[in-house]
Protein backbone atom coordinates (compact mmCIF):
# COMPACT_ATOMS: atom_id res chain seq x y z
CA UNK A 1 0.00 0.00 0.00
CA UNK A 2 1.29 3.44 -0.91
CA UNK A 3 2.35 5.49 2.11
CA UNK A 4 1.49 9.07 3.02
CA UNK A 5 4.46 11.44 2.88
CA UNK A 6 4.48 14.22 5.52
CA UNK A 7 4.49 17.70 4.02
CA UNK A 8 7.46 19.96 4.77
CA UNK A 9 8.41 23.50 3.89
CA UNK A 10 12.08 22.52 4.09
CA UNK A 11 12.23 19.98 1.30
CA UNK A 12 10.43 18.55 -1.69
CA UNK A 13 9.90 14.80 -1.80
CA UNK A 14 8.69 12.64 -4.65
CA UNK A 15 7.35 9.29 -3.52
CA UNK A 16 7.60 6.37 -5.96
CA UNK A 17 5.41 3.41 -5.08
CA UNK A 18 6.10 -0.04 -6.53
CA UNK A 19 3.33 -2.49 -5.71
CA UNK A 20 5.53 -5.38 -6.82
CA UNK A 21 7.95 -4.71 -3.93
CA UNK A 22 11.02 -6.02 -5.80
CA UNK A 23 13.42 -5.24 -2.95
CA UNK A 24 15.82 -2.59 -1.76
CA UNK A 25 18.39 -3.13 -4.53
CA UNK A 26 15.83 -2.45 -7.25
CA UNK A 27 14.72 0.67 -5.35
CA UNK A 28 18.28 2.02 -5.20
CA UNK A 29 18.79 1.37 -8.90
CA UNK A 30 15.55 3.22 -9.61
CA UNK A 31 16.80 6.11 -7.46
CA UNK A 32 20.00 6.23 -9.52
CA UNK A 33 18.03 6.45 -12.77
CA UNK A 34 15.83 9.16 -11.25
CA UNK A 35 18.93 11.14 -10.20
CA UNK A 36 20.60 10.79 -13.60
CA UNK A 37 17.47 11.97 -15.41
CA UNK A 38 17.69 15.17 -13.34
CA UNK A 39 21.43 15.72 -13.64
CA UNK A 40 22.21 14.98 -9.99
CA UNK A 41 25.71 14.09 -8.86
CA UNK A 42 25.14 12.28 -5.57
CA UNK A 43 22.87 9.66 -4.02
CA UNK A 44 22.20 9.55 -0.27
CA UNK A 45 20.55 6.33 0.91
CA UNK A 46 18.26 6.46 3.94
CA UNK A 47 15.22 4.49 5.04
CA UNK A 48 12.20 5.02 7.22
CA UNK A 49 14.02 3.69 10.29
CA UNK A 50 16.96 6.13 10.03
CA UNK A 51 17.08 9.15 12.36
CA UNK A 52 19.26 11.92 10.96
CA UNK A 53 20.84 14.65 13.07
CA UNK A 54 19.92 18.20 12.08
CA UNK A 55 23.57 18.94 11.19
CA UNK A 56 24.16 15.73 9.22
CA UNK A 57 23.67 17.18 5.73
CA UNK A 58 26.16 19.97 6.47
CA UNK A 59 28.65 17.37 7.68
CA UNK A 60 28.18 15.30 4.52
CA UNK A 61 28.75 18.45 2.46
CA UNK A 62 31.91 19.25 4.42
CA UNK A 63 33.24 15.72 3.86
CA UNK A 64 32.61 15.96 0.12
CA UNK A 65 34.34 19.35 -0.01
CA UNK A 66 37.34 18.28 2.09
CA UNK A 67 37.82 14.96 0.26
CA UNK A 68 36.66 15.93 -3.20
CA UNK A 69 38.54 13.11 -4.91
CA UNK A 70 36.57 10.49 -2.98
CA UNK A 71 33.37 8.97 -4.32
CA UNK A 72 31.74 7.13 -1.42
CA UNK A 73 31.11 8.25 2.15
CA UNK A 74 29.61 6.53 5.19
CA UNK A 75 28.49 7.90 8.56
CA UNK A 76 28.71 6.16 11.89
CA UNK A 77 25.39 4.44 12.56
CA UNK A 78 24.29 3.29 16.01
CA UNK A 79 21.41 1.14 17.19
CA UNK A 80 20.24 -0.06 20.60
CA UNK A 81 23.39 -2.18 20.99
CA UNK A 82 25.93 0.48 20.08
CA UNK A 83 27.96 0.97 16.91
CA UNK A 84 26.29 -0.82 14.01
CA UNK A 85 28.10 0.54 10.96
CA UNK A 86 30.69 0.58 9.54
CA UNK A 87 31.64 -2.93 10.59
CA UNK A 88 34.51 -5.32 10.02
CA UNK A 89 33.67 -8.02 7.47
CA UNK A 90 35.64 -11.25 7.51
CA UNK A 91 35.02 -14.98 7.47
CA UNK A 92 31.71 -14.26 5.78
CA UNK A 93 30.41 -12.35 8.81
CA UNK A 94 30.09 -8.83 10.10
CA UNK A 95 31.81 -7.86 13.36
CA UNK A 96 30.95 -4.69 15.27
CA UNK A 97 33.71 -2.25 16.11
CA UNK A 98 33.63 0.45 18.76
CA UNK A 99 36.05 2.97 17.22
CA UNK A 100 38.02 3.67 14.05
CA UNK A 101 41.72 4.46 13.83
CA UNK A 102 41.36 6.48 10.64
CA UNK A 103 38.77 8.32 8.60
CA UNK A 104 39.40 6.09 5.59
CA UNK A 105 38.25 2.50 5.99
CA UNK A 106 39.63 -0.04 3.48
CA UNK A 107 36.95 -2.11 1.79
CA UNK A 108 39.29 -5.06 2.01
CA UNK A 109 38.39 -5.08 5.71
CA UNK A 110 35.28 -2.96 6.30
CA UNK A 111 31.71 -2.70 5.06
CA UNK A 112 28.82 -0.36 5.88
CA UNK A 113 25.06 -0.75 5.86
CA UNK A 114 23.04 0.90 3.11
CA UNK A 115 21.47 3.51 5.36
CA UNK A 116 23.59 6.65 5.32
CA UNK A 117 25.77 5.79 2.34
CA UNK A 118 26.54 8.77 0.12
CA UNK A 119 27.64 7.60 -3.34
CA UNK A 120 28.57 9.65 -6.38
CA UNK A 121 26.36 8.89 -9.37
CA UNK A 122 29.52 8.42 -11.40
CA UNK A 123 30.77 5.65 -9.12
CA UNK A 124 27.33 4.06 -8.86
CA UNK A 125 27.09 3.88 -12.64
CA UNK A 126 30.56 2.39 -13.01
CA UNK A 127 29.70 -0.45 -10.65
CA UNK A 128 26.58 -1.34 -12.61
CA UNK A 129 24.48 -0.60 -9.53
CA UNK A 130 23.02 -2.90 -6.94
CA UNK A 131 22.52 -6.58 -7.71
CA UNK A 132 18.74 -6.91 -7.75
CA UNK A 133 18.89 -10.57 -6.77
CA UNK A 134 19.74 -9.26 -3.27
CA UNK A 135 16.29 -8.26 -2.06
CA UNK A 136 17.55 -7.03 1.33
CA UNK A 137 20.22 -8.95 3.26
CA UNK A 138 23.76 -8.76 1.88
CA UNK A 139 22.71 -6.08 -0.64
CA UNK A 140 25.08 -3.57 1.00
CA UNK A 141 27.94 -6.06 1.27
CA UNK A 142 27.51 -7.13 -2.36
CA UNK A 143 27.37 -3.54 -3.61
CA UNK A 144 30.55 -2.58 -1.78
CA UNK A 145 32.22 -5.70 -3.19
CA UNK A 146 31.58 -4.17 -6.62
CA UNK A 147 32.81 -0.77 -5.45
CA UNK A 148 36.09 -2.17 -4.12
CA UNK A 149 37.99 -2.53 -7.45
CA UNK A 150 37.10 1.08 -8.35
CA UNK A 151 37.36 2.85 -4.99
CA UNK A 152 39.16 0.87 -2.32
CA UNK A 153 37.97 2.68 0.82
CA UNK A 154 35.04 4.34 2.56
CA UNK A 155 35.48 7.92 3.75
CA UNK A 156 33.97 8.30 7.22
CA UNK A 157 31.62 11.25 7.74
CA UNK A 158 31.81 13.00 11.11
CA UNK A 159 28.16 12.40 11.99
CA UNK A 160 26.14 9.75 13.80
CA UNK A 161 22.83 8.38 12.54
CA UNK A 162 20.45 6.27 14.62
CA UNK A 163 19.01 3.13 13.11
CA UNK A 164 16.12 0.99 14.29
CA UNK A 165 17.74 -2.10 12.77
CA UNK A 166 15.18 -4.90 12.54
CA UNK A 167 17.85 -7.60 12.72
CA UNK A 168 19.20 -6.41 16.06
CA UNK A 169 16.24 -7.26 18.28
CA UNK A 170 13.62 -9.58 16.73
CA UNK A 171 10.33 -8.87 18.44
CA UNK A 172 8.92 -12.40 18.36
CA UNK A 173 9.64 -15.90 17.10
CA UNK A 174 7.74 -15.46 13.85
CA UNK A 175 9.67 -12.30 13.00
CA UNK A 176 12.98 -13.92 13.94
CA UNK A 177 12.28 -16.89 11.65
CA UNK A 178 11.39 -14.64 8.71
CA UNK A 179 14.49 -12.50 9.25
CA UNK A 180 16.73 -15.55 9.48
CA UNK A 181 15.28 -17.03 6.29
CA UNK A 182 15.93 -13.79 4.43
CA UNK A 183 19.43 -13.62 5.88
CA UNK A 184 20.23 -17.14 4.62
CA UNK A 185 18.83 -16.38 1.19
CA UNK A 186 21.03 -13.28 0.95
CA UNK A 187 24.10 -15.08 2.28
CA UNK A 188 23.62 -17.97 -0.14
CA UNK A 189 23.19 -15.55 -3.04
CA UNK A 190 26.34 -13.67 -2.00
CA UNK A 191 28.38 -16.88 -1.89
CA UNK A 192 27.17 -17.89 -5.35
CA UNK A 193 27.96 -14.46 -6.79
CA UNK A 194 31.24 -13.59 -5.05
CA UNK A 195 32.61 -16.85 -3.65
CA UNK A 196 33.70 -17.78 -0.15
CA UNK A 197 30.89 -20.30 0.29
CA UNK A 198 32.45 -22.12 3.25
CA UNK A 199 33.09 -18.93 5.25
CA UNK A 200 29.73 -17.34 4.45
CA UNK A 201 27.79 -20.52 5.16
CA UNK A 202 29.70 -21.04 8.41
CA UNK A 203 28.74 -17.53 9.50
CA UNK A 204 25.09 -18.22 8.68
CA UNK A 205 25.21 -21.53 10.54
CA UNK A 206 26.66 -19.91 13.66
CA UNK A 207 23.91 -17.29 13.55
CA UNK A 208 21.35 -20.08 13.27
CA UNK A 209 22.90 -21.95 16.18
CA UNK A 210 22.79 -18.84 18.34
CA UNK A 211 19.13 -18.26 17.49
CA UNK A 212 18.33 -21.91 18.14
CA UNK A 213 19.74 -21.57 21.66
CA UNK A 214 18.09 -18.18 22.20
CA UNK A 215 14.60 -19.28 21.11
CA UNK A 216 14.96 -22.99 21.93
CA UNK A 217 13.53 -23.95 18.57
CA UNK A 218 15.07 -26.12 15.83
CA UNK A 219 13.33 -24.29 12.99
CA UNK A 220 16.34 -22.01 12.55
CA UNK A 221 18.69 -24.86 11.70
CA UNK A 222 16.07 -26.42 9.44
CA UNK A 223 15.82 -23.13 7.54
CA UNK A 224 19.59 -22.96 7.25
CA UNK A 225 20.07 -26.43 5.83
CA UNK A 226 17.06 -26.15 3.50
CA UNK A 227 18.29 -22.84 2.04
CA UNK A 228 21.88 -23.94 1.52
CA UNK A 229 20.98 -27.35 0.07
CA UNK A 230 18.63 -26.00 -2.57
Amino acid sequence: TAQEIPRSSLLTAQYKHDANNPGISAAYNAAYRFAMDRGKRWLLFLDQDTRVDALAIAQYAAAVKNYSSHSIFAPMVVDSRGMLSPFRFKYGRGFRVSRFATGFLPLQEFRAINAGLLVSCNLFGRTGGYEEAFVLDFSDIAFLEKVKPICDSLCLVDTILEQDFSGSTPSDLSNALVRFKRYNEGASQYARRFGGRFAVRSGAFLRGLKLTIQWRRMEFLRIHFKTWNE
